[in-house]
């Protein structure tokens, strides 16, 4: 082929437009009196415990004609709290009691009522007495009475009293002795031991019902000295 002819077919391409190539976008093309363009890409991360994906759409022109695909894009994470870690809440009300401490002093004064424990007579057959009120699995609240009576020096027994209504089989109105045991007192008014029982049968409600009773350290603090009978504290752990 002649130089003349090399040269014809240059300008020959010139004129009608044709060329391809790769330009600093790469990915752009062109050909012919259009051209098209497309450009894809790919964004993720993350803030605070969030994460993100998407992608960029891409974009074609030829000629007049052109279409347009937007972002699409998904977000997926869960609920966070200031540092970004993921919050959970266990636990909750309703919550049964489970245990219940006493802070108090009895009076090492006293002596031992006449008349034998009565569940029924309880405020005539015993020393002190004090109340609280504890939480089955459902919520329901029920009152107890902490009756504590001396039976020598350094040594008392104790009794939880409920009404029945509130109870597996029991009658409204009726007391029922719930729990019992015994404290026993080193010279100094300190607890040296303790001992204790407890059938709580809530009615309509998980049971039997465990509950302990805290009279020593470190949740509880029961004394025996010669002051009179008080409570500074008594407390349980359920809720409604």
């Amino acid at each position: 082929m002649t130089k003349r002819s090399i040269l014809a077919l240059a300008v020959l391409a010139a004129a009608c437009g044709t060329s391809t190539g790769t330009g600093p976008s790469g990915g752009i093309t062109t050909g012919g009196f259009g051209h098209t363009l497309s450009s894809t890409a790919t964004a993720s991360g993350s803030s605070s415990g969030v994460s993100q994906t998407g992608t960029v759409g891409s974009s074609t022109t030829s000629g007049a004609n052109s279409s347009t695909t937007g972002v699409t894009s998904s977000t997926t994470g869960s609920a966070t709290s200031g540092s970004g870690a993921t919050t959970s809440t266990s636990g909750g009300c309703p919550a049964a009691t489970t245990s219940i401490a006493l802070v108090a002093n009895l009076d090492a004064r006293e002596s031992s009522p006449s008349l034998p424990w009565d569940v029924e007579e309880a405020a005539e057959t015993s020393n002190f007495m004090t109340s609280v009120t504890v939480y089955d699995s459902t919520g329901a609240a029920h009152d107890l009475s902490l009756c504590f009576r001396i039976d020598a020096a350094g040594s008392w027994e104790w009794h939880a009293v409920t009404d029945g209504g509130g109870l597996t089989g029991g009658t409204a109105g009726t007391p029922v002795e719930i729990a019992n045991g015994t404290l026993s007192f080193a010279a100094d008014g300190t607890l040296s031991d303790e001992t204790q029982n407890c059938a709580f049968d809530p009615r309509s409600a998980v049971n039997p019902q465990p509950l302990t009773f805290n009279f020593g350290p470190p949740a509880g603090g029961v004394t025996d000295t010669a002051a009179p009978d008080s409570v500074s504290s008594v407390t349980q752990n359920g809720c409604p």
